[in-house]
């Protein structure tokens, strides 16, 4: 399968069915079928990672999809979305209306090519923006009830952003973020995250608990070669009266 337009239809793509409890049908996503693929056909390295799933992109859709059994109309907004997973099972499960953000003009194809195929009558419930969170730094954050955040905590000036980014958006909008991430760098990520949160004013200091991961479990196909590997999920809600 190939992209049916743009700059990457040479792109080879294969289909990826992702099961979640609470679904009736599996959530199909795309993704490159052969890294080498997209470092041949794309100039921009961070293409490669947001051509492809990663286990965080399943752990922020299903604790995504737990929220959302209770509030099923909500509308979702998704950062940093490579393929699109949250964003798609947001579809998948009735989301009034889905936000799929990312700098890279080929994740945005991915995840709309893939809601016209596999969600039809859904897709145009979905829109994609191109943003980089380090150029629109203190920007606005999109409107939402739910904000997804999946493995972005990767470097330490992009995990900073991310966190001045998610509090205003806890703080300001009102509505609720979920982070998920793998604890990179030996967890400085998480750690420059939550600077930001401070300078967003939605936490006063970093180690607030309510700036704390909570290690999660991994299906055996998300395990890699790490048997007992975990991924760390973060739901920040705005307080009560704020």
């Amino acid at each position: 399968m190939r992209l049916p337009q743009g700059p990457h239809h040479d792109l080879a793509l294969r289909r990826t069915d992702v099961n979640f409890e609470g679904l009736r049908h599996p959530v199909a996503t795309l993704e490159a079928a052969r890294v080498d693929d997209v470092l041949e056909t794309v100039t921009d390295e961070d293409h490669v990672y947001a051509a492809r799933l990663w286990p965080s992109s399943f752990v922020a859709a299903r604790t995504l999809l737990r929220h959302l059994e209770y509030e099923r109309e909500a509308v979702v907004c998704e950062i940093g979305c490579g393929p699109g997973l949250p964003s798609l099972a947001a579809l998948a499960a009735g989301a009034s209306s889905v936000i799929a953000v990312d700098m890279s003009p080929l994740a945005l194809d991915l995840v709309s090519h893939a809601a016209r195929s596999y969600q039809p009558t859904r897709a145009p419930r979905l829109t994609t923006v191109q943003r980089n969170l380090l150029q629109s730094d203190g920007e606005t954050p999109i409107g939402c009830d739910y904000l997804v955040v999946a493995d972005l905590l990767y470097d330490l000036p992009t995990a900073q952003a991310v966190g001045r980014y998610v509090g205003r958006h806890v703080r300001r909008g009102g509505g609720t973020a979920i982070i998920a991430d793998p604890g990179r760098m030996n967890g400085k990520g998480r750690a420059a995250f939550a600077r930001g949160l401070v300078q967003s004013d939605c936490i006063s200091a970093v180690g607030s608990p309510r700036a704390r991961f909570t290690e999660e479990g991994l299906p055996r196909r998300w395990r890699g070669v790490q048997k007992d590997a975990t991924m760390g999920v973060l739901v920040l809600e705005p307080e009560r009266g704020a």
